[in-house]
């Protein structure tokens, strides 16, 4: 199958995130959807789609219009990659360690996200943390966890 034109920039920006989030951290899983055990550590889920703790669950929707400038074959497309980070710190951590963690790693992607370089890339114009983000304190059999849900929302231009 060769690709002529890509269709949407979902599939590159959820690699990209995933690519990214990686090379931020040594000891942290970073996978395209949700994969879990008990295991304590962190993870970075790209991609997350849970319908018991989202509203609407989606992975990743956007939305395409004619672009405004470039020729009439040119899209805008406007969309949101769902993502998480869960923070597991097993039944001898707290959820004070809990909360550090997950907010250095939160930390940390929001400044990689400022200067993430596939923001060089021609067809992306604004790649930032989304709007709504959620902060949920469970305690699994395996001790106290932190899960951040958070989204990141793109602007690309799709050339034909």
């Amino acid at each position: 199958l060769r690709r002529t034109r890509s269709a949407s920039a979902v599939p590159t920006v959820l690699r990209a995130l995933r690519d990214g989030f990686a090379g931020l951290f040594a000891d942290v899983t970073v996978t395209l959807g949700a994969e879990y055990d008990e295991t304590p550590g962190t993870r970075i889920w790209v991609g997350l789609d849970d319908p018991e703790t989202q509203a609407n669950p989606s992975s990743a929707r956007s939305r395409q219009v004619p672009a405004t400038m470039g020729g009439t074959r040119n899209r805008d497309e406007t969309g949101e990659v769902a993502c998480a980070v869960l923070v597991q710190v097993g039944q001898l951590g707290s959820m004070d360690e809990a909360l550090d963690q997950a907010e250095g790693v939160i930390d940390a992607i929001g400044g990689w996200l400022i200067s993430a370089p596939f923001q060089e890339l021609p067809q992306f114009q604004k790649v930032v943390f989304g709007s709504d983000t959620q902060w949920l304190m469970p305690v699994f059999d395996s001790g106290p966890a932190l899960l951040v849900q958070f989204s990141v929302t793109f602007v690309a231009r799709i050339y034909p």
